[in-house]
């Protein structure tokens, strides 16, 4: 379970540490405790330290998403820190990989507190096609995909084309943070592509059928305390 814990710069300074494993938030209680003050003139604010100890706390969370409030530092693997970039607006969001120093962290820090809290412009929406949305609509279902496993294939990898993305957890993550996330937090989103033989009842389908699947099937325990 992730647990939150509370520390507060010399700089006043307000910093919420989210992670699994003791030592982690124990050690960046520790440094935050020694953090010189930032340079921003802006103020203390509060942030958030949001750690993932594994895939498994990464890939439980992206089935119902939610960030701490304020802006936030993830710290991820290394192998994720690439399949997570350009969802996040960087004023609000900044990812390090968890093999980074406490300088790195601190210096995540310090960079959001001196992002201004202007809106960004969005980046181009992911477009999907009826099919490859419907693949993933059953392939999220614990990987019951029915119907053609070449053309099943064939979905599964232009959609790991369109997301950017080489492993399935960071498929699994991925779409559903684009899908399912607060749209105040990032800056994409999947939109079905429109084509001549698409019809409206199809495609509010497609978009309307998947966010309910998701929520029947959430896990049981909590992941966030």
């Amino acid at each position: 379970m992730i647990v939150k814990e509370r520390v507060i710069a010399p700089s006043g300074l307000k910093v919420n540490v989210f992670s699994p494993n003791y030592f982690f938030r124990q050690g960046v209680i520790e440094w935050v405790k020694q953090m010189p003050a930032a340079h921003s003139s802006k103020g203390a604010q509060e942030i958030s330290v949001l750690h993932f100890a594994d895939n498994f706390y990464q890939l439980e969370w992206s089935r119902r998403p939610k960030l701490p409030a304020g802006k936030v530092v993830i710290v991820v693997n290394t192998r994720q820190l690439s399949e997570l970039s350009g969802i996040f607006y960087g004023d609000r969001v900044s990812i390090i990989s968890d093999n980074s120093s406490m300088l790195a962290l601190s210096e995540a820090i310090n960079q959001l507190q001196d992002c201004d809290d202007e809106p960004q412009a969005a980046n181009e929406d992911i477009l999907l096609t009826f099919g490859e949305l419907a693949f993933m609509w059953g392939y999220l279902q614990r990987g019951h995909v029915g119907g053609n496993a070449k053309q099943n294939s064939r979905y599964k990898r232009n959609v790991m084309k369109k997301l950017g993305v080489q492993t399935e957890v960071g498929l699994l993550t991925k779409f559903q943070l684009l899908y399912l996330l607060d749209m105040t937090s990032r800056q994409k989103k999947i939109r079905i592509r429109s084509n001549k033989r698409s019809t409206g009842v199809r495609e509010s389908l497609a978009l309307s059928l998947l966010p309910e699947t998701l929520k029947k099937r959430r896990p049981r325990q909590r992941i966030m305390q």
